[in-house]
């Protein structure tokens, strides 16, 4: 399934590169946890939590990404309007521009 290849690439990734946050850090593995776990999925707990991971760190690569997953959700179930999905593309790009590898 493509969201936990992504969600699985995301937690290598974050386990080779350090962030300059440990707040923020500690903040994207709640996140990552509350959509992970299927008897709790809390999607806008989710979204919350990546977004304070990026105000503790703006140039946290991975909390946008991770946002951007979250957001992108709503479109598996045609529930996001056109402005969500590009946001969360938007979101995305900069997650990538941020952290490349």
């Amino acid at each position: 399934r493509l969201v936990t290849r992504v969600t699985n690439a995301g937690l290598e990734q974050a386990s080779r590169k350090p962030v300059t946050s440990l707040a923020a850090y500690e903040l994207l593995l709640r996140g990552f946890a509350l959509l992970r776990d299927p008897a709790q999925t809390d999607q806008r707990g989710a979204e919350a939590l990546f977004e304070a991971a990026i105000a503790k760190d703006p140039n946290y690569g991975l909390a946008y990404s991770y946002l951007a997953l979250a957001r992108s959700l709503d479109g598996e179930f045609g529930r996001a309007s056109d402005a969500v999905l590009e946001n969360a593309r938007d979101l995305a790009d900069k997650g990538l521009a941020l952290s490349p590898d």
